[in-house]
């Protein structure tokens, strides 16, 4: 790779790295949240310094041609993404139904308050 392609790719992680923390400040994005993003922004800066592991890395795995190697790393790093956003959503989706129970009840409740008022006010009248 040319020294240009290395260092955009610098840029582009510590771009992303800043660009999460700033989300973080500002509170749009939790830390659990960031923390895979922050990952791969530090791979990328890591491979941007360090160009010749792209071929390493694809010897390793056996991989023919070693920019693809780069496919692989954005692939994992999304599908964790993705993974850890279905446990998040399961997790919400979990807490809305318990929500919606409780308002059905509270409801419920509210109901059976209110008439027993209202038998207390014909009763003093």
């Amino acid at each position: 790779m040319s020294i240009l392609v290395n260092i955009a790719t610098i840029i582009v992680g510590i771009g992303l790295i800043l660009y999460v923390i700033g989300l973080i400040v500002k509170k749009k994005m939790s830390e659990s949240q960031s923390v895979l993003w922050i990952g791969i922004g530090i791979v990328a800066v890591i491979l941007g310094i360090f160009p010749t592991l792209i071929p390493w890395i694809a010897d390793m795995l056996g991989i023919w041609y070693a920019p693809s190697v780069l496919l692989l790393v954005a692939t994992i790093g999304l599908l964790l993404i993705l993974f850890r956003n279905t446990i998040v959503a399961s997790e919400h989706a979990d807490e809305i139904h318990e929500l919606t129970i409780q308002i059905a009840l509270l409801k419920d409740e509210n109901e059976a308050l209110k008439s027993k008022l209202e038998e207390m006010e014909r009763d003093c009248y």
